[in-house]
């Protein structure tokens, strides 16, 4: 008798745990969730200045990415924020200016504003930060995934 219980528990754990990765759902309407499996060589010149701590990239890939992606590392930290405006659903004014630390999106009367880590300057309830992806780094190989 002692066997069916647990051999429903196992299963009743696996199930709950395979329900879904809530560290790639952000619940944003405006944001595809799209799987993201994206790998940088740092040892190829576009990507070389990723290899020391400080610098950035920004990178337009709408392949790969929802618009494109900005990448900075501090030391051996690398973040990467999606370019997508998460606050503007109709994408149809989603360019931005990148200055003095600062996204910024401006769509008709509307401006949002979102700092060097994609959050949100004045987030108000309903409101999103920029997506951030998962980063990890082998060898030379850094691997950007959602």
């Amino acid at each position: 008798m002692k066997f069916p219980i647990a051999f429903f528990l196992f299963f009743l754990s696996f199930f709950i745990s395979c329900e879904g990765d809530s560290d790639n759902n952000d619940d944003n309407p405006c944001l595809i969730d799209q799987n993201v499996n994206f790998r940088l060589n740092l040892d190829l010149p576009l990507y070389a200045d990723l290899k020391f701590s400080g610098n950035d990239l920004l990178l337009r890939n709408s392949v790969n990415f929802i618009e494109g992606v900005y990448i900075t590392r501090q030391g051996d930290i690398f973040t990467a924020i999606e370019l997508a405006e998460p606050n503007n659903c109709l994408q149809t004014c989603s360019s931005y200016t990148l200055k003095d630390g600062f996204f910024t999106y401006s769509c008709d009367d509307i401006t949002n504003k979102y700092d060097i880590s994609g959050n949100k300057i004045d987030r108000k309830d309903g409101e999103f930060n920029m997506r951030r992806y998962n980063t990890s780094l082998s060898g030379n190989i850094l691997t950007i995934s959602y």
